[in-house]
């Protein structure tokens, strides 16, 4: 196994810690502050996901819908896998009022992480809004399943 030049390890932990410090900013309702830090987190290592994603989280949360999307796209672009991504953009889909848009993203939040009960609530949701009346029962029940205290999914339950 090759071992990674000390300057690529040294930009990873920066950026690892960078994300760190924009995660502590964002719990502190600091958001300029964590979308400062996220964005340096790219400057560092771009191509982290992570960071991509949090600075989407970031942008939605203060109303800058297209930028938000544009960084949630990118994540899910570096890191397929990863389901946080598509999750917050078909959650920030469904907000905008763009519930077929947000189908194909939360679907694969669910497919990658069937646990996620936040997931399958915007999923059901969506499901709802597009005229599946029976996709979306099936949601809101597997929501309220996995997460029973998530009150929103039972309100919609009746």
């Amino acid at each position: 196994m090759r071992e990674m030049p000390h300057a690529l390890l040294l930009a990873l932990a920066t950026a690892a810690a960078l994300l760190a410090h924009g995660q502590a900013h964002e719990q502190a309702n600091r958001l300029d502050e964590a979308a400062a830090a996220y964005e340096e987190a790219l400057r560092v290592a771009p191509r982290m996901a992570e960071a991509h994603d949090r600075l989407g989280f970031v942008g939605g949360r203060q109303g800058r819908i297209p930028e938000a999307g544009a960084e949630f796209k990118a994540a899910i672009a570096l890191q397929p896998a990863l389901c946080d991504p598509p999750y917050h953009l078909g959650a920030t889909l469904w907000w905008t009022k763009d519930a077929a848009g947000a189908l194909p993203a939360l679907r694969t939040a669910v497919r990658l992480r069937p646990a996620h009960a936040e997931a399958q609530y915007y999923l059901g949701l969506a499901l709802k809004d597009t005229g599946d009346a029976v996709g979306a029962l099936v949601r809101l029940r597997r929501a309220v399943k996995l997460a029973p205290a998530l009150v929103p999914a039972q309100v919609r339950l009746g």
